[in-house]
Order: C-alpha cells, then structure tokens, then sequence
C-alpha cells in the first residue's frame, strides 16, 4: 500500500474515533478525559489530511504546521488519560510551551538539515510521546481496579513499543537521509506497524471506557448508595466467593442493629439520620480486618462476617466495634447538635458453608434480639 493510501486510511480512522470519543464524552461526567481524546483524534487526522494535502514531497516548512498539530494531538492524549484516572493534567500553559518548544527545535532542524531534519525531529517527538503514554499507563495499573489491569498491560506495551519504533526510526531518517522517510524495508514495516497501532490505540482506549463503566455499574448494584458498604446483592456475591475458593475458612456472623434509630430520625430529621448511618458504617469498615466483610442490609441493620474467627475472636471483636460505635459523636445536619447511638450485636456460631448461612443469619439475629431485650448497648452470643 502506498504512503497516500496509508495517510488517507488513518486519517479517516482517527477522524471518526474522535468523533465517537467525543459523542460519548459528552454523556459523561465533565473532567473524564474521555473529550480530549475525542479533541486528540480529531486533531491527529486533521493533521494526516494537512500533510496529505500539502503532498508528500512538499518543503519542509510546509509540513511543520502539521507536525504541530500531531504533537498538540498527543498532548491532548497524555491529558485526557490523566484526567480518566484522576490525576491532574498538564496546565494549558505548559503544554503551549511543550508544543512551542517543538515548533522551535523542529524549524532549526529544518534550516540545518531540511526533510531530513523535519522528519527526524517529528519521529523523536512522536516517540518521546507514545513513551509518555506508556508511562502513563504503567502509573495507573498500580493502583487500577482489577477491569482495568488487562487493558492498561495492552495500552503500556503498545505505546512503549510504539514510542520505541518512533524514535528508532528518527534516528534512523538522521543517520541514512531522506530516502529512507517512505522507501525500503524499514519504512514500510513502520507504516504497517504504525496504521495497526492506531487501530489498536482507539480499540483499546474504549476497552478503558467500557472496563470503566461496567466497573462502575457493579458498584452500583452491589454497594449501598448511603454508606457504600456491600448491600445485600454485594453480600450473595461475597459469600458465593468466599465459600466457593478453595479451603474456605469459616464465618461467624455479626448482626449489628442501631439502637433507637427512630428516635434519631423523629428528633434530628433524616438527615442526620444519614449522617449517623455513614459515621457508623465507617466504623465497621474501619474496624474489621482485612479478610472480614462488612454490608448493610437495609435500614439501621448492618453485618459483618468474622473470617477464621473462634467465638472469643469474634466477641472481642463485636465489643471492639460496640465501644467504638458508642464513643462517636456525629454533628447533626443542622451543625449545630451532636448525635450520638449506640448498637447491640448478636454473634452466631461458625458457618462452614453456604447452605448453612441462613442458619447462621437466623441464630445472629436471635442473639441480637436477646441484646436488646436485655437493654441494649451489648454483645450476646447465639
């Protein structure tokens, strides 16, 4: 396929990437990134269209304007991908200087060396760049949700190896001259890799976007939208995991109960009701240990579920969060008045399997009736 054809197809497929980016950016929350990569592809084939139309052999001056826009283009890249994960983006002012900084550095290499020096700054440049994004995404996998480490492996090796090829093939352009930009083996292997790379660039920056928001759906069905514990979709799921790997520990049941809840709600207003689900909430999920589950099921009603715990384990660990529950002081939505609560706790018996958990869930909440009978602000055992 020859250098025009190859130009005209990326250009067509950036063109309409950005587009796409940019129709689904628009239902998304502002500040997601996903618009500047829509601004990204459009600005890359709108440059390919420039450099097509300015023809293949035109002056090396000629050219600059689109090589400007390439780089512009994957700045646009780097910030929208900061942004997608929540960091902050290069200033507007200092990616105006990286790209005058280029258009400088590039208009020397083009006194001194003409297309050679055009062409070898560009590569170096583009290089550079995809490296940048590599490292990037490198960054992010860290500390990604797990939807996110495949997609972010793939984006790491395509861009490096992309940024590699880039600026291997400036020095290249440097060292063997202008007959090397669109003739031989080199370049045409480079063109092909480059037109895959591209394709793949847009397939998987919305592998990221859908990861994102499948991610995201799942939290939304499996977590409280008030204190985003575990609810009890998010519950069902956990045990079905929990007891379905292999040499599954035991779990005894905490069921945990707001004393006098209502009385919050009538004195304090909703409101403040909230406030004091959440402040509670935060303290079972503060207070457990890494292994332990914790989920609201519904109202003032929460539980937790002790992983390899024998009963003492678990009633110093219900007392633990009883007295940490009892010692909070939550403001009020007025600002101005301090809620306090406390909680009764019903402990069961150790539960070996998912069969046996309605058992268990049943013997939990006979103790922790048993509590409250008994005057609440306590831990009974089934």
């Amino acid at each position: 396929m020859d250098p025009a054809t190859v130009i005209l197809v990326l250009a067509t497929h950036l063109t309409c990437s950005g587009g796409l980016f940019l129709v689904v950016g628009r239902q998304l929350p502002e500040r997601c990134g996903i618009q500047l990569w829509g601004l990204c592809g459009l600005l890359f084939g709108a440059a390919f269209v420039g450099r097509l139309a300015a023809g293949l052999d035109a002056p090396p001056a000629w050219g600059q304007l689109s090589d400007i826009a390439m780089i512009g283009a994957m700045l646009l890249l780097t910030a929208g991908l900061r942004q997608f994960f929540g960091s902050e983006p290069l200033s507007p002012r200092a990616g105006l200087a990286l790209l005058l900084g280029f258009a400088a550095l590039q208009t020397l290499a083009v006194l001194g060396a003409g297309a050679v020096g055009r062409f070898a700054v560009i590569n170096l440049g583009l290089g550079i760049a995809h490296l940048w994004v590599a490292a990037i995404a490198a960054t992010a996998r860290r500390g990604a949700e797990p939807g996110l480490q495949r997609p972010l492996l793939v984006l790491t090796i395509l861009a490096g190896s992309q940024g590699l090829a880039s600026a291997t093939r400036g020095l290249h352009i440097a060292a063997a001259g202008v007959d090397v930009i669109y003739r031989g083996i080199p370049a045409q292997l480079y063109y092909a890799y480059s037109s895959l790379g591209t394709v793949l660039l847009a397939m998987i920056l919305l592998w990221l976007l859908f990861a994102r928001l499948n991610g995201q759906l799942s939290e939304l069905a499996t977590r409280d939208a008030l204190t985003r514990l575990l609810n009890r979709t998010g519950l069902d799921d956990a045990l079905r995991r929990h007891f379905g790997a292999r040499g599954a520990q035991p779990l005894r049941l905490l069921a945990l109960d707001i004393d006098h809840f209502k009385r919050i709600n009538d004195t304090l207003g909703h409101a403040s009701g909230d406030q004091v689900l959440r402040a509670v909430a935060g303290v079972l999920a503060r207070g457990v240990r890494p292994n332990d589950i914790v989920a609201r099921l519904g109202g003032e009603e929460f539980v937790v579920c002790c992983a390899a715990a024998d009963a003492a384990t678990a009633l110093s660990l219900a007392e633990r969060l009883r007295s940490a529950v009892a010692a909070l002081s939550t403001v009020a939505a007025d600002g101005r008045t301090t809620a306090r609560c406390t909680i009764s706790i019903g402990v069961s018996e150790a539960c070996s399997a998912l069969a046996d958990w309605s058992r268990a869930a049943a013997a939990a909440d006979r103790a922790l009736y048993a509590a409250k009978a008994a005057g609440r602000d306590r831990v009974m055992a089934a």
